[in-house]
């Protein structure tokens, strides 16, 4: 079986070290990254099967690594996103929906949902070789 590799974007350690502990505990491999920039670099050497992506960040924000992955479908098209933001902003979610985003789930959230969101984005790509 491959390994089931999640990169959780945020640059609040309160959000992804219990996200990295719950993950593990599901049997997932994850992987962490503060900002978008240190995203590419392990979405390059890693590939993850999803990417859980907050929005409000520095250096690079989730929108621009978002358009990043967009732009280079060859590399980056079996990544599915889920975006994780405090933003419940209306504009936002549609432009993460319009982005390719498989989810849009807004801090506070329910770890379950969360659990269900990404077991569905690695079902969804087992059924596409």
């Amino acid at each position: 079986m491959r390994e089931r590799k999640v990169l959780v974007v945020d640059d609040h350690y309160h959000i992804t070290r219990p996200l990295a502990f719950m993950l593990k505990r599901e049997g997932y491999t994850p992987l962490i990254a503060r900002d978008g920039i240190d995203a590419v670099e392990v979405i390059d050497r890693e590939l993850p099967g999803v990417v859980i992506l907050d929005i409000n960040m520095p250096r690079m924000d989730g929108w621009q690594l978002f358009d990043m992955l967009n732009g280079a479908p060859e590399r980056y098209g079996g990544t599915a996103v889920i975006i994780l933001s405090a933003s419940a902003q209306e504009a936002d979610v549609e432009r993460g929906m319009r982005l390719g985003a498989r989810d849009f789930i807004v801090k506070p959230f329910d770890p379950d949902e969360l659990l269900r969101k990404i077991a569905q984005c690695f079902e969804s790509s087992a059924g596409n070789p």
